[in-house]
């Protein structure tokens, strides 16, 4: 079995539950980490509810064939050769089935609020932005998140004394709960970081992840509103990019 097709098997009992425990934790764990393998669940998931669970593994089933050609020639040699008029209009079907895909996957009216969140979002970097004090030893929550470990950050932050948690923190522990699909967190979070005005170096990035945040969590209009408002801006870093979100909105 290819590595693409062991992919597409892991994915599929992914969204059918039929995964254990342990391996259902560890395969999110990994959709955290990479967010191209996010981008491909969300992708089988819209396929999935479009297609239809027949067709759908029907597509799945061409796709892995395409992964393993001389296999599945030698496989089916015989039934192609007594069956060409047939094996013809089936891959007929096929290709029309996949050229029904690729319109569907590129109809910007059927992204999903998490399609362009995944495609958009990109945790802030530790070191883009530090605190007043450089010489104090990086926490063991901005140490998981450095990490890429979002949930364990989450998890330590929230362990930690309000007293010992800085602005820049907090800032972090938004982005951080933005990555685990805590978007209603999140928005408290940057919403009191923007009211106070404590970092004016990161208002635009706080901007940019509340838009993130609302789209994550389905406030659109809010979104929008954000969006606009950065797309407006020429001196935005963001600005492109809001006005490409936008446009697929």
């Amino acid at each position: 079995m290819s590595e693409k097709s062991s992919l597409y098997e892991q994915i599929e009992k992914y969204l059918n539950k039929e995964l254990i425990e342990a391996e259902h934790a560890e395969f999110e764990q990994k959709m955290q980490q990479d967010k191209a393998l996010k981008k491909e669940v969300l992708m089988h998931k819209e396929m999935a509810s479009s297609l239809g669970d027949e067709h759908y593994q029907q597509l799945i089933n061409t796709l892995e064939n395409l992964q393993n050609p001389d296999q599945f020639e030698a496989e089916n040699k015989k039934i192609i050769n007594a069956n060409y008029l047939r094996f013809g209009i089936a891959a007929s079907v096929v290709f029309v089935m996949l050229l029904g895909l690729i319109f569907l996957l590129n109809k910007t009216q059927t992204y999903s609020g998490d399609q362009l969140f995944v495609a958009y979002f990109e945790p802030y970097q530790v070191d883009a932005f530090r605190s007043a004090d450089e010489n104090n030893e990086m926490s063991d929550a901005m140490k998981a998140y450095q990490n890429r470990d979002y949930e364990k950050a989450v998890s330590l932050f929230e362990q930690t004394p309000a007293t010992d948690i800085s602005t820049i923190d907090n800032f972090y522990w938004a982005i951080a709960l933005l990555a685990t699909d805590s978007g209603n967190e999140a928005i408290e979070k940057l919403d009191d970081l923007k009211s106070e005005n404590a970092m004016p170096g990161l208002a635009q990035n706080i901007d940019w992840y509340l838009a993130l945040a609302n789209l994550q969590v389905g406030k659109l209009k809010e979104a929008k509103a954000i969006l606009e408002s950065i797309s407006e801006n020429e001196q935005h870093y963001k600005n492109k990019a809001a006005t490409e979100l936008l446009n697929k909105l």
